[in-house]
């Protein structure tokens, strides 16, 4: 890591520990801890919307009438569908900061202190 980077990361840190009157490791288990909070979050949000579109396919388009079938049940089942995929993109997104949230942690920081 460049080492004006590392001092602006350390700067960083050190900040918000004087702000809230703690320790910089502190500081850093709390980063952690907030990446794994995020990753259940995002993985509970990306489950969720798997059971809507399971929900949509398996139980309630089969139900609809012809007439309903033909009027909302293609648009129900496309909906269903996107649920689905987005469901799968947010779980897949939300596995990383679970696995290895050292690493998401850093980026934040490091994305923070780069300004992007």
């Amino acid at each position: 890591m460049d080492d004006k980077i590392a001092s602006k990361v350390y700067e960083y840190i050190d900040a918000i520990a004087r702000k809230l009157g703690v320790a910089a490791e502190h500081v850093y288990t709390l980063l952690v801890r907030q990446q794994i909070v995020d990753g259940v979050i995002g993985i509970l949000l990306g489950i969720v919307l798997m059971l809507i579109a399971y929900f949509s396919i398996k139980r309630w388009i089969p139900k609809l009438d012809k007439y309903d079938y033909e009027f909302l049940g293609q648009p129900l089942a496309l909906l269903a569908g996107a649920c689905g995929v987005v469901g799968l993109v947010i779980i897949f997104h939300n596995i990383g900061p679970l696995i290895n949230p050292e690493y998401y942690a850093i980026k934040e920081i490091m994305s923070f202190v780069s300004g992007k």
